[in-house]
């Protein structure tokens, strides 16, 4: 079943979303909320490592705006490690603000403070929209709901309840993880392509589902998110959800598939050791099947570092592209003589 966007405002509208079809939030929903930081030196250090402060302003919900802190530090393998988050309160003391963050993250500061802004945008727009906190259930009628993944579940919130007891849409902590149970009219109304006929979806991967079709019920930066997901890991599910054809650069499953289309018949990486000095050897196969006979190349290290980029969808690909013309062959050792003839 296909479910187009105007389909969904319907669900919305008939579900009662008062606060979904504000001007704001249709932006916010499509462009995410990202609270400007500034950064400071805390004056600490952990582990040799400076700690640095994230500083930005934080609506509450009341109209008053206060000061939110994610503390920071950069490991040694070069990632830097989000800390805690916490705000000011009417005394000017720090609270926690959420749930405690401890997440590494491999790239620049710059992009580091950026998500660190968009995970303040998630925590303001909740105290402000404060029906996306849900109603805890009590703990023995959370107990009774059954996971199917399995795990005992610690914690069940009610985000959404619909025209009849059975119908919510609630969110669950177990001691494996957790997610997201779809019952009566939300199950039902999912589009085909997206729904996990158990009604469980998982917090790894098929929130997202959840996410694009009861936007509500998250942050805007998660349904941002959860689209991106969505296109990256499932592809063909978008498109028929959206009846949109994605484009070059928009899928990652998409563009790699696509990829080795293209170079089916060319020697594609399938591992690389290092230790070579300036040279990193690597093994291909034809299309890069990794059950077939392999050659070994040595590449600079410098151009194997820069990475293939793709020329279709310009993306930088996880895998090299080995011509053999330009790159220097290392020839198979020949079998080792055991000395022993085959048996008669």
């Amino acid at each position: 079943m296909m479910m187009a966007q105007e389909e969904v405002a319907d669900i919305h509208n008939e579900t009662s979303f008062s606060d979904f079809v504000s001007e704001q939030d249709s932006r916010l929903y499509k462009e995410g909320f990202i609270i400007p930081l500034t950064v400071e030196d805390s004056g600490i250090s952990i582990d040799g490592a400076p700690v640095l402060y994230a500083i930005g302003d934080l609506l509450d919900g009341r109209g008053t705006r206060k000061l939110a802190v994610i503390s920071y530090h950069k490991g040694e393998i070069g990632q830097y490690r989000i800390e805690s988050m916490a705000h000011s309160d009417a005394n000017g003391d720090l609270k926690p603000l959420g749930q405690e963050y401890i997440l590494w993250v491999d790239d620049s500061q710059e992009n580091v403070v950026r998500e660190m802004g968009e995970r303040l945008g998630d925590q303001s727009y909740i105290l402000s929209h404060p029906q996306l906190r849900g109603t805890p259930m009590d703990k023995k009628t959370a107990k009774s709901i059954r996971w199917p993944w399995g795990g005992r579940v610690n914690e069940a919130t009610v985000l959404l309840s619909g025209s009849d007891p059975e119908s919510q849409i609630v969110r669950l902590v177990t001691i494996n993880g957790g997610g997201y149970i779809l019952r009566g009219e939300f199950q039902d109304r999912m589009p085909e392509e997206f729904k996990i006929p158990n009604g469980g979806y998982g917090d790894i991967q098929d929130w997202a589902y959840v996410a694009v079709v009861y936007p509500s019920v998250f942050p805007p930066n998660k349904v941002v998110e959860a689209e991106k997901n969505i296109r990256d890991f499932a592809p063909r599910a978008w498109e028929e959800f959206h009846q949109t054809e994605l484009r070059p650069g928009q899928s990652l499953a998409k563009d790699r598939q696509n990829f080795y289309s293209r170079h089916k018949n060319d020697l594609i990486e399938v591992c690389a050791f290092r230790g070579h000095g300036d040279m990193v050897k690597v093994g291909a196969t034809e299309g890069g099947n990794p059950n077939a006979e392999g050659r070994i190349f040595l590449i600079p290290t410098e151009e194997y570092e820069k990475g293939f980029v793709d020329e279709v969808s310009g993306r930088r690909m996880a895998a090299f592209v080995v011509d053999p013309d330009k790159y220097q062959e290392i020839p198979k050792a020949p079998a080792a003589d055991t000395g022993v003839s085959p048996s008669s």
